[in-house]
């Protein structure tokens, strides 16, 4: 694989950080075999040819109600007394 596919299979799958944290090297040597520098082997072909882009969940009602700030959510106690 030349640098050229290698940095197009990576940014099909994300950022140079995201992919060397997938593929458990550090974010330089992604960089590195992009740009030529460093041989891509075999092994290393294969370990991004693995790899697949993440989907994009959709978030449910419960991910939704759960993201919201303490603001919006409503009180189910009261600190006053009644009199």
């Amino acid at each position: 694989m030349q640098p050229e596919q290698y940095k197009a299979t990576r940014e099909r799958l994300g950022t140079q950080a995201e992919v060397a944290r997938l593929l458990g090297v550090n974010r330089v040597t992604v960089a590195k075999r992009e740009n030529g520098t460093m041989t891509i082997t075999n092994e290393a072909v294969l370990a991004i040819q693995s790899l697949r882009r993440p989907r994009n969940k959709r978030k449910s009602e419960n991910d939704e109600m759960r993201d919201r700030p303490d603001s919006a959510t409503p009180q189910t106690h009261s600190t006053s007394k009644p009199e």
